[in-house]
């Protein structure tokens, strides 16, 4: 699992932008769940926008919510 979050936020553009990354990385870097959240963070804090101006970003955290919700429902099961 650290692994993975620390893929994530070394390609997410939180520590250094994504464009400074390999140019490999960038396609897969655009849909990640922290890319969505840091980029809804950053427009929040620097120029103030208002959920509607987040509404893309917004939408890719959901989607990706639904989506693992789905496959953690599916895939782990509670056995008793």
């Amino acid at each position: 699992m650290l692994l993975v979050n620390l893929a994530q936020i070394l390609v997410s553009g939180i520590f250094f932008p994504r464009v400074v990354g390999p140019s490999v990385l960038r396609p897969i870097s655009d849909y990640l769940p922290l890319t969505f959240l840091d980029d809804a963070l950053r427009q929040v804090a620097t120029a103030g926008a208002s959920l509607v101006d987040i509404r893309g970003d917004l939408a890719g955290l959901v989607l990706w919510a639904a989506v693992t919700f789905v496959l953690a429902f599916r895939f782990f099961r509670l056995e008793t």
